[in-house]
């Protein structure tokens, strides 16, 4: 069998390169199909929730998609439910990586992914075209006016954002504060990245966020070792002083 994703072709390359070392080979595959399960946890805790509280009708929107492995969970564990599945990625990995985000596992271009790939993949997995919608692009780029105008006025069940960086996850607040409503789950993938540094990262950006919008109101969902999740409540007119 020919390894697709990155996680099984790492794995593949350990096997070939490291069998004699299986501890090596071991730790690495526990650790990889611990986060898968966490993800699967997350999604079904969504559905869980969604099923609860329906109808939550909209968009499943999801930043930073890389090898559609999220993106098709999120399918297979939502098909029941009437979303349409928005995938944002520039196709092209990192953008170049400013002074706040710099890490040694980050660099220009990684993560980047065919999107002509990513394509077979959602259709193999039952994503018809009317229910796939693709922006591609760099987040500074592709985040505008004029997509907020032709995605809207539907507002998003589930937003996904596994785009690892503080100047990346800016762009993607600023884009999504246009389409919560309440109800809306809102997952960051990448909250515990840079250490949990609360200045840094996904945590800085959402912060940050709160504080431009004091009258957004949310409350903690489900958290792990990597992720965390809010759902966003309501509109506190109040406080939007």
């Amino acid at each position: 069998m020919i390894p697709q994703s990155l996680g099984e072709k790492i794995l593949h390359f350990l096997k070939i390169n490291f069998g004699k070392h299986r501890k090596y080979y071991r730790l690495f595959d526990l650790l990889f199909r611990f986060g898968q399960e966490n993800r699967r946890r997350f999604f079904l805790s969504a559905a869980r929730y969604l099923h609860i509280n329906r109808p939550i009708e909209g968009y499943y929107l999801e930043f930073g998609c890389n090898e559609a492995n999220s993106f098709r969970m999120a399918f297979n564990h939502f098909k029941y439910f009437n979303f349409t599945y928005v995938a944002f990625d520039s196709f092209k990995g990192l953008p170049k990586i400013e002074e706040i985000d710099k890490m040694q596992i980050f660099h220009e271009g990684k993560l980047a992914f065919s999107r002509k790939e990513f394509e077979r993949l959602c259709k193999k997995e039952g994503i018809n075209d009317d229910k796939l919608i693709i922006i591609e692009g760099f987040y500074e780029n592709s985040l505008t006016k004029e997509l907020i105008a032709k995605l809207s006025p539907k507002k998003a069940s589930v937003i996904y954002i596994d785009c690892d960086l503080y100047t990346s996850t800016v762009s993607v607040l600023n884009f999504v504060v246009n389409f919560l409503q309440p109800g809306t789950i809102l997952f960051f993938d990448d909250w515990n990245c840079f250490y949990g540094d609360s200045d840094r990262g996904q945590k800085k950006a959402f912060h940050e966020f709160k504080l431009r919008n004091p009258h957004l109101v949310f409350e903690e969902f489900v958290s792990d070792g990597e992720s965390k999740s809010f759902i966003f409540i309501k509109k506190d007119e109040k406080k939007n002083i």
